[in-house]
C-alpha cells in the first residue's frame, strides 16, 4: 500500500495497492465510516500517486498511457508503450479521472516521467517533471489545469538543487518538498520550504 490521500472531508482515503510478486499497482478508496474498500482502476499498468480534485474527480500517475495508447490505435498501428528516455521502464505520466474510476483521460505528455501530482488551493495541478532539455536533467515542478492547459514550469528550472520531488502546498501558501540528486539517492535528501512564485530555495 503506498500514496495514502485524505478526502476533503475527512471520511475517505485514496491509496494505491498491489497484492505483491508481479501485480501492478491499482486505485482504491476506503470509507473511513464502513472500513469498505473498492477499487478504481484495473488493468496491466501501474496507477499511483491519487489525489482528489474539488470537482468531485481523481488525478493520478500512471504508465497507462490512455491517450497515446488511442492515438496508436487510431492510426491502426499496434499500440505499444513509450518508455522513458533511457527505456528503462514505461513513462508514468499525469490522468484524470472520475471519482468512480470511470472516463479516463491522460492530460500530460513527456519524454520521460510527470510524477507525485498535488492539487493547490487555486484548484491547479503541481508535479514534479522529469525535464532533460540540453546540460538541464532535472525534476523542477511544474503546474497545470485539470484538463491538462496552461502546463508551465514553476519553480526549479534554475534554482539550486536538482530535483524538486513530493511537494505538497503548505496553509501559508508555500510549498514543503523534498530536493534531491536526480539519482545516486534512496529517495533521502533535504527538506524544502520555499515560496516557489517569489524566492529561491532555503533548507528547512
Amino acid at each position: 500500500v503506498r500514496d495514502p490521500q485524505v478526502h476533503y472531508d475527512a471520511r475517505k482515503i485514496l491509496c494505491s495497492y498491489r497484492r505483491g510478486g508481479t501485480h501492478n499497482y491499482h486505485l482504491y478508496e476506503i470509507d473511513l465510516d464502513t472500513g469498505q474498500q473498492r477499487q478504481l482502476t484495473g488493468g496491466p499498468w501501474d496507477d499511483v500517486e491519487p489525489a482528489y480534485l474539488p470537482d468531485g474527480r481523481i488525478v493520478f500517475s500512471s504508465n497507462r498511457q490512455e491517450k497515446s495508447r488511442a492515438v496508436l490505435a487510431a492510426d491502426k498501428v499496434e499500440p505499444y508503450p513509450h518508455l522513458d528516455e533511457y527505456e528503462r521502464e514505461r513513462a508514468i505520466l499525469l490522468h484524470v479521472m472520475n471519482g468512480d474510476g470511470t472516463e479516463i483521460r491522460q492530460i500530460s505528455f513527456n519524454q520521460s516521467h510527470d510524477r507525485n501530482p498535488t492539487v493547490l488551493s487555486t484548484g491547479e495541478i503541481m508535479f514534479a517533471r522529469w525535464d532533460h532539455v540540453g546540460n538541464n536533467n532535472h525534476f523542477p515542478l511544474f503546474f497545470t489545469n485539470p484538463d491538462g492547459t496552461n502546463i508551465f514550469v514553476q519553480y526549479g528550472a534554475f534554482s539550486p538543487g536538482n530535483s524538486f520531488l513530493h511537494p505538497r502546498e503548505m496553509p501559508d501558501g508555500r510549498v514543503l518538498s523534498s530536493l534531491m540528486p536526480l539519482s545516486g539517492t534512496r529517495e533521502g535528501g533535504a527538506l524544502m520550504a520555499v515560496d516557489i512564485r517569489t524566492e529561491p530555495a532555503v533548507a528547512s
